[in-house]
């Protein structure tokens, strides 16, 4: 087996977080600066290319574009990284829900791994993917969606101090992430994965993406705040956030 070395690089930069005495769901503003990616190609035989648009690949950095106009990121909920729900209220009597398509990270690249053989790159996650001076990881969510497959990270396995129940349904709190089906806002149970337990350290983790040669893969990125997340919270206090994406290839 052969390795590759990627290197996927995100600042998130939180400059505020204010804190709303109606909503269980705080409102945090934010500043995101991106740098670029780079691809260490470790093997001959296949090169790996990248970028932000399917017509414009090359093996040079380039820079990640952030799809999500808005800068304010708001605490939302989804099970599939398709359909983002916000909440407006708290409690029973006064929860309201919509569908967004901002208040998250969202960025797009693409990848192909060109080489004259059929061959399969199995990606991995590395370790050390971020630093926090404050809580806002223990909320966080990592999200990958590749060919339409969603993948969810739980950004820490800590929580805060104080954790509080702070979605609810009819009344019903909800033990899980919000949905929209059959015209109406729901949940479902939802276990989102540890990255701790997927990600490289003295072994290869059994969790991988597993890609073609010679096939263009797109993939999205998302970094959000889980709002049904008991750790989503006035507690949080938010300060700079370094998120540090890379993969390392192997080439089977």
């Amino acid at each position: 087996m052969r390795r590759i070395a990627l290197s996927f690089i995100l600042l998130l930069i939180v400059l505020t977080a204010i804190i709303s005495s109606t909503y269980a769901w705080f409102i945090q503003n934010t500043s995101v600066s991106t740098s670029t990616i780079k691809a260490t190609i470790g093997d001959e035989n296949v090169k790996i290319l990248i970028g932000n648009s399917p017509d414009d690949l090359s093996d040079q950095e380039f820079e990640l574009i952030n799809l999500n106009e808005s800068k304010e990121l708001y605490p939302v909920s989804t099970a599939d990284l398709k359909t983002f729900i916000k909440m407006a209220g708290a409690g029973s009597t006064k929860t309201s829900f919509e569908i967004v398509d901002e208040d998250y990270f969202h960025a797009k690249l693409y990848l192909k791994a060109v080489s004259e053989y059929d061959k399969t790159v199995s990606l991995y996650l590395n370790d050390n993917m971020f630093s926090a001076s404050g809580d806002i990881l223990n909320a966080g969510r990592l999200g990958f969606l590749i060919d339409g497959e969603p993948y969810i990270f739980e950004t820490s396995d800590l929580n805060n101090e104080v954790q509080t129940d702070n979605t609810y349904i009819g009344g019903v709190l909800v033990k899980g992430v919000l949905i929209y089906e059959n015209d109406k806002f729901s949940y479902k149970d939802f276990t989102p994965l540890s990255l701790d337990n997927s990600v490289i350290k003295d072994t290869y983790p059994e969790f991988h993406f597993d890609i073609d040669t010679n096939k263009l893969y797109e993939i999205d990125i998302f970094f959000y705040l889980e709002g049904t997340d008991p750790d989503c919270n006035e507690y949080v206090e938010l300060e700079d956030v370094e998120m540090h994406i890379s993969l390392t290839g192997v080439i089977s």
